[in-house]
């Protein structure tokens, strides 16, 4: 199943207009989606989007693709939903740290991380690292329509 997919449907059925960034153009557009833009236009997009959804491989040339400056150009309410493939616990709590530290210097009031639900491992370790993080004044698990055990929201420090 391709949970990204799964995501724009969801999103495409309450009417959002859906672009997508993606490096191979030849590839068919999906139904839901708007329109195909070119990994270029990922600044331009940016400032304009509700909800950012980061469905892409771990590769060279997706590594550091939301950083300081993407946070920044993204307006202070919209939401970054990241579903790329998991790493490790140890490599996802130094990345979760940095994430926290851009989301907190860019001034976004909360995040939501997607962790899974899995064994629960990772979705524990999160929340342990969050209540010891300088960037975050509470954590809440969603309603299960939101994504519940599988996914954390963080309000960020001011």
């Amino acid at each position: 199943r391709d949970v990204a997919l799964d995501q724009l449907h969801r999103c495409a059925k309450f009417g959002a207009q859906v672009t997508g960034i993606r490096r191979a153009s030849d590839r068919p557009r999906p139904k839901s989606v708007s329109a195909i833009e070119p990994p270029e236009r990922l600044h331009d997009l940016l400032p304009t989007a509700d909800i950012v959804l980061l469905a892409a491989p771990q590769t060279m040339s997706t590594r550091g693709l939301i950083g300081t400056r993407e946070l920044q150009l993204m307006r202070r309410d919209a939401v970054l939903i990241n579903v790329s493939r998991g790493k490790l616990v140890d490599e996802g709590l130094d990345e979760l740290e940095k994430y926290l530290e851009r989301a907190y210097s860019a001034g976004l009031l909360f995040v939501r991380i997607v962790h899974g639900k899995g064994t629960g491992k990772m979705r524990d370790a999160v929340r342990n690292a969050l209540k010891g993080s300088e960037y975050v004044t509470s954590f809440e698990e969603p309603k299960d329509n939101e994504g519940g055990a599988g996914v954390t929201v963080a309000k960020i420090a001011k």
